[in-house]
């Protein structure tokens, strides 16, 4: 999966547009007018252990942790995620700083796309 996202990503250009309705999953904001759930992404790199229906490790907590920073509709990047991207796309990430993340022991910093206010 953060391979995925990584690729999907890279694959980008200057427009970026995320699908607004999603199939389970967390919920980042709802609307109750039309029916749509819309969430941010977080995108991460780290270990994945796929076991037969769940994902583990590194990658996926990291990815979680960043994902409650981003926007509805929007995206958080780790600092490791965004070294990849570097050069790799034309998309416009912003920095909003190191960020302390629940149960994640060491402060990273945090890209996100749409820009997002920093602290």
């Amino acid at each position: 999966a953060v391979t995925s996202a990584l690729s999907w990503l890279t694959a980008s250009s200057t427009t970026l547009s995320l699908p607004s309705r999603v199939a389970g999953g967390a919920t980042r904001s709802s609307s109750a007018v039309t029916g749509i759930t819309v969430c941010g992404v977080g995108v991460a790199v780290g270990d994945v252990i796929v076991s037969q229906l769940d994902r583990l490790g590194e990658g996926v907590a990291l990815a979680a942790r960043a994902q409650e920073i981003a926007k509805p509709a929007g995206i958080a990047v780790t600092e490791q995620a965004h070294q990849f991207l570097r050069g790799r796309t034309s998309i416009e990430l912003q920095d909003i700083g190191v960020r302390q993340l629940k149960n994640i022991a060491t402060p990273m910093r945090i890209w996100t796309w749409p820009a997002a206010p920093a602290d």
